[in-house]
């Protein structure tokens, strides 16, 4: 068939769209497939979709933004984020168009080349969800320019490009090219023509080149050249675009209005019965390729819950501050001896309360973060303290497979200025219970956002006492909020026909193990199966590559079970597989992601490895997801720096309410561009804030002892990004004690003596007119200041200002300084100035309130 390729970039607010429906009308009369596009609101595509020949490609702004903080953030969990959020901002009429209507997913996203690579593997994790929801996707929308060249030789990339080539008519490529000029010719082809650089990466790599979509094209923002060179100029971007098959479509920025276009949509609009003719001259041949299977729509599933959204009304409870919700029972499980114990941190779960909140009861900006059905929301909550809640609902339900979700804001967090939700990983769990049972046994619960736990399970039949937990397990500011929860039917299994009774069989043993598959695709290589053989060994799981006994042993072990993919780019009909039956499945990428990494040592002083990574713990799943390392003869409280392991950027300086206490994350790239994170745990001191670069074997923090800790260490982990580990208490962990050098060769611990700073700010005799000589750090001379005692107070005098400190038992205070001049001074409180002692090399952090008056 024949296609044309220019068109139109069009949004909600088309302020220049005269005449748009004629020119679509008539090259769908003419037999030619086109490409409209538009943001946002979905009426042009609506009106659109009528003609058989289009394609039609959406893009919300909102959904499509990345948010920078999101980098380095475990891919697949964030693309379930990213994804349902653009679900929910599909408008209404859109989404009958499922299978027919491309989604464009980001819009610009970051270009250095870690946030380059990094968007691959987003783009790579979205597309797999999308594949499974019967959704057409493409991006990520590079701005003109981007990507550098060899981004698209990163690993994500190279996944998402050969799911383009597995899937050509459901995953593309957008991209978006400006000469940035009234010259179209402008930096060209590094601007205009920038897609030949994709093209040529593919190539090298024996990649079919991608399904592509220029979705914006032109001059710039808001402005074009005169009439006629414009026609020139649309002319050869249609000639250029025509040469590659591959590419669908370019769209001409714009047709919305808005000031910051400026004159751009009326002058563009006026092209139109121009452009329409050039669309019917310019029409190029491609291969016809039949449309994708449109999935029939889910049959309506009614929900058997009762009070789902926990707006039918409520009673007040006699046992616990609050509300029952009418049709369930809430209750409250409180530490008792050796009943309900805290797993993790001994903290007890205390009693909370439960409780309705309507939109009145709420400021303007959490409405419509905790309250998403109907008009009420449930809260659980209990400042400051640990709870464990259960809600209970009996059902009469006959025998067949069920899928429960749950919908939770999980609003816990330590006040820090603000709400900061940086906390445990572990802070909240949820599990399901049916008839006494796990249908899913704890699970964590990230906080800071709505989740959406769900199980599958079979029952049965007859009555089902459902049981839905949630427990918060370190006391902090601890909030959970319940709103549309559903119970649906996934398979109704018929009675048997009735027989005479039989002598019952003995019931075979429960099922209780978890089965982990490694499954590899058909086409292994005898060298791929033997890395994968390799990895699986060390965690005793099950390598197959076929599906037939994949899906066999997941049948036979429990809800917990799940794959393992090698390579998923390549694994489609599995990965189809998977979703069909209901079993998760995670990527294993392989690799060497630390190769050319060499760390500094951790501390200056001898070291050794006191608990090293998988060692038993009584917590979670028992595993340690770290190693711990100490001094060798160190004292009790010995004041020792840790060293930072790598060069990197300190990621995260937090003291945490959970069991790692203060703890310092720094983010590192490897020489190959792989992005990973150290970790360091328990100190007592953290020398180091969030954004600053650090250096290898600059000190971050004191060894120390907060935390769930039962001596003086550091607790180190290193997590890489889609190489780690998963099964522990933080993502993408790897084993630490290969990379971190052996502490044997460095000098034995013997600090300098503690030096006392008192001396230094008294008068040598008196109380008056002695005068010591201090060296400035800041300037390269002596200062001669003249000190003044009167009891615990010292006043040191400069010229014609002044300052007074304090002698106290905590160290030595500064109190005033006048040194601003101009009748102006500051006051200083909130701790030491410096400590009382000091050994040289000690790091000392004040933390410390300066407020100027005049």
């Amino acid at each position: 068939m024949k296609i044309t390729k220019p068109g139109f970039h069009v949004a909600a607010n088309c302020g220049g769209c005269t005449g748009i429906d004629n020119h679509h009308e008539t090259l769908n009369a003419d037999g030619l497939g086109f490409v409209v596009y538009s943001t946002n609101d979905g009426g042009l595509l609506t009106q659109a979709a009528k003609y058989q020949h289009a394609t039609l490609i959406w893009r919300d702004v909102e959904a499509s933004t990345f948010n920078p903080a999101d980098y380095g953030k475990n891919p697949p969990a964030l693309a379930q984020t990213y994804w349902g959020r653009t679900l929910d901002r599909i408008p209404v009429p859109l989404k009958t168009l499922r299978g027919r209507l491309w989604v464009e997913l980001l819009n610009e996203p970051g270009n250095a080349p870690a946030q380059a690579a990094y968007i691959g593997w987003l783009m790579y994790e979205m597309a797999l969800l999308a594949l499974r929801d019967g959704w057409r996707v493409m991006g990520p929308g590079w701005a003109p320019g981007n990507p550098e060249p060899e981004a698209w030789t990163e690993a994500g990339w190279q996944s998402y490009l050969k799911l383009c080539e597995l899937h050509p008519e459901q995953i593309a490529v957008s991209l978006h090219e400006y000469s940035l000029d009234v010259d179209i010719h402008a930096q060209e082809p590094w601007l205009i023509g920038r897609f030949g650089q994709l093209f040529a990466a593919c190539d090298k790599a024996g990649i079919a080149r991608p399904t592509t979509y220029i979705t914006e094209c032109g001059w710039t923002l808001n402005d074009m050249p005169q009439v006629e060179d414009a026609k020139r100029d649309i002319e050869y971007l249609t000639a250029l675009y025509n040469e590659y098959p591959q590419i669908r479509s370019y769209h001409l920025w714009t047709l919305q209005g808005g000031p910051q276009n400026g004159v751009l949509p009326g002058r563009l609009n006026s092209l139109m019965p121009w452009m329409t003719q050039h669309a019917l001259e310019s029409a190029t041949d491609v291969e016809p390729v039949p449309p994708p299977a449109i999935p029939p729509p889910e049959p309506p599933m009614s929900n058997l819950l009762r009070n789902p959204s926990f707006e039918d009304g409520w009673t007040d409870a006699a046992d616990f501050p609050g509300q029952h919700p009418d049709g369930w029972e809430v209750k409250w499980n409180l530490t008792d001896g050796n009943e309900y114990q805290n797993p993790h941190g001994g903290q007890d779960y205390m009693l909370g309360e439960g409780v309705h909140k309507s939109a009145a009861h709420l400021p303007e900006d959490e409405q419509d973060e905790f309250i998403w059905n109907g008009k009420w929301t449930y809260k659980l909550f209990a400042g400051q303290r640990s709870f464990w809640a259960r809600l209970k609902q009996a059902l009469e339900l006959p025998a067949g497979r069920y899928r429960l979700t749950t919908p939770v804001w999980v609003d816990c967090y330590i006040w820090e200025d603000g709400k900061n939700y940086d906390v445990d990983p572990k802070q909240v769990e949820y599990s399901y219970k049916g008839n006494g049972k796990f249908l899913k046994n704890w699970t964590a619960l990230k906080s800071g956002g709505k989740r959406s736990p769900w199980v599958e399970f079979q029952h049965a039949g007859g009555v089902l006492d459902l049981a839905i937990h949630f427990r918060c397990n370190w006391a902090i500011s601890n909030n959970l909020w319940l709103d549309g929860w559903s119970l649906k039917t996934v398979a109704v299994t018929e009675p048997p026909p009735t027989e005479p009774p039989t002598e019952p069989e003995p019931e075979p043993p429960p099922v209780s193990h978890k089965a982990v598959v490694v499954k590899l695709p058909q086409t292994v290589t005898p060298e791929e199966w033997l890395e994968a053989a390799e990895y699986a060994y060390k965690f005793r799981h099950t390598l197959t590559a076929s599906d037939d006994d994949m899906l066999a042993l997941l049948e036979s072990a429990s809800d917990e079970s799940y794959v393992k993919l090698c390579w998923p780019a390549r694994q489609a009909g599995t990965i189809a597989l998977l979703d069909e039956a209901g079993y998760d499945w995670l990527p294993l990428p392989f690799g060497k992601p630390l190769e050319g990494v060499e760390f500094g040592p951790l501390f200056e002083w001898r070291y050794v490895l006191t608990s090293p990574f998988d060692a038993p713990r009584p917590y979670a799943n028992g595993k340690h997801e770290g190693a711990d390392f100490d001094i060798i003869g160190g004292t009790a409280d010995n004041k020792t720096a840790v060293l930072c392991l790598y060069g990197g950027v300190v990621d995260r300086s937090v003291d945490s309410a959970g069991g790692y206490g203060k703890y310092v994350r720094v983010a590192h790239k490897s020489p190959a561009g792989i992005v990973f994170y150290t970790r360091y745990a328990h100190l007592d001191a953290r020398y180091s804030q969030e954004g600053q670069p650090v250096g290898k074997g600059q000190p971050i923090g004191e060894v120390g002892t907060t935390g769930n800790v039962t001596g003086e260490h550091v607790h180190v982990n290193i997590e890489v990004p889609g190489y780690g580990l998963d099964g522990y208490v933080v993502e993408d962990v790897i084993d630490p004690t290969p990379y971190i050098p052996s502490g044997a060769s460095l000098p034995p611990y013997n600090p300098a003596p503690a030096v006392e700073m008192i001396p230094y700010f008294t008068p040598e005799s008196g109380d008056y007119g002695d005068i010591v000589i201090l060296a400035n750090n800041w300037v390269d001379a002596e200062e001669r200041q003249q000190l003044q005692r009167n009891g615990t107070l010292v006043y040191v005098v400069k010229n014609s200002q002044w300052e007074r400190r304090r002698l106290g038992t905590g160290g030595i205070y500064l109190e005033m300084d006048t040194s601003p001049g101009n009748a102006e001074y500051y006051t200083v409180t909130g701790g030491p100035w410096l400590p009382l002692s000091w050994r040289p090399g000690d790091t000392f952090n004040r933390t410390e309130t300066v407020t100027f008056w005049k």
